[in-house]
């Protein structure tokens, strides 16, 4: 057996008997024969550390067959992401399958998935805006994501998946990032008063829904379509967590405006609540649902805050666009406020 164009890329470093198990689980079959080499995807500065391979193998029976594979490094931080995925394959979630992992130096991991054909593969906002033009895209990604949170993690796997606390950060927010704001932008303090009250409501409201097995960063960046059949799948599992069990879709259809939507936001609802009794979930009724997706919605806009705010702080001198985009995002929040306390 022979490995070709070994200096290509570091994956491509192992030895065979480090890669045939990957060839095996892949194919499905005992490998006799197998060469492996890099693929160009043009993979950009978001996966750098993600290596796009081919295998070609023969097996024992003679059967020649072509795959391929994405590569990724995990830090020891990111081992996590490696047991969703083995987890999740198994109670038939959404996502690529695990072809295997290789230990690494420094405690790093190799994490070998296949590869799909990637949504958005320059994460330009352009190819993003095109994806969600699509109706027939919209709404398998809404099968997507409700199929996602219908999953069910048993005990075991349960307590090892981390919580996404929306409460806890909404309080964090009101007591830190907002007294920050106001120290930059002085004039807006008593606004800002009305933006703390506004995220601990919030919080308290959030605290009580119902929970379940959430994504975190679900948009179409993280999505890519299996090679023959189309089915749209998610993959970057590292912030998988237990949370608000609509905490992904909310992003989607929580806008009560749904100005960026390809279709009425009401019929897009009626289809994920539709896929999401389908694969298993107990739905609940269409005002319920909206009225939940209104309140994270807005929990995921005070979550744009701090990165917002940290970009700021860390220039000498604010930005006059960066500064007037984050005034502007703070003025739709004091809306909210506003709107919120007068019903």
């Amino acid at each position: 057996m022979t490995i070709a164009d070994a200096s290509v890329n570091p994956v491509l470093d192992l030895g065979i008997d480090q890669l045939q198990p990957i060839a095996e689980t892949a194919s499905g079959d005992a490998v006799a024969d197998l060469h492996v080499a890099a693929l160009d995807l043009g993979l950009n500065e978001y996966a750098r550390r993600k290596f796009a391979i081919k295998f070609d193998c023969r097996t024992r029976e003679g059967k020649n067959t072509s795959l391929r594979a994405i590569a990724k490094w995990l830090t020891p931080e990111q081992r996590c992401e490696a047991e969703h995925y083995r987890r999740l394959q198994t109670l038939n979630a959404p996502v690529p399958r695990l072809y295997g992992i290789i230990p690494g130096p420094d405690g790093e991991d190799l994490l070998f998935l296949e590869l799909l054909d990637t949504v958005v593969p320059d994460h330009s906002s352009d190819s993003f805006s095109r994806f969600m033009a699509e109706e027939a895209n919209v709404r398998d990604l809404l099968t997507a994501m409700a199929r996602f949170n219908t999953i069910a993690p048993k005990t075991g796997y349960l307590r090892r998946i981390r919580s996404e606390d929306v409460a806890a950060r909404l309080h964090s927010i009101a007591s830190s990032a907002l007294d920050r704001t106001a120290e930059l932008e002085p004039d807006l303090s008593g606004d800002i008063a009305e933006l703390r009250a506004f995220a601990e409501r919030l919080g308290r409201s959030v605290g009580e829904f119902q929970r379940g097995l959430i994504h975190c960063d679900l948009y179409a960046g993280n999505l890519g379509w299996r090679s023959g059949t189309r089915e749209l799948l998610i993959f970057d599992l590292e912030g998988t967590a237990v949370g608000p069990r609509f905490y992904d879709v909310a992003l989607l259809l929580g806008d009560p405006s749904g100005r960026e939507l390809c279709r009425p936001r009401i019929e897009l609802a009626e289809h994920f609540l539709s896929q999401y009794a389908h694969h298993g979930g107990d739905a609940p009724e269409m005002g319920a649902f909206l009225g939940v997706l209104d309140l994270l919605w807005w929990a995921r806009q005070f979550y744009i805050i701090e990165p917002w705010l940290n970009g700021l702080l860390r220039q000498e001198e604010p930005q006059a666009e960066y500064l007037a985009a984050f005034l502007k995002h703070l003025q739709l929040l004091i809306r909210g406020a506003r709107e919120s306390g007068s019903s």
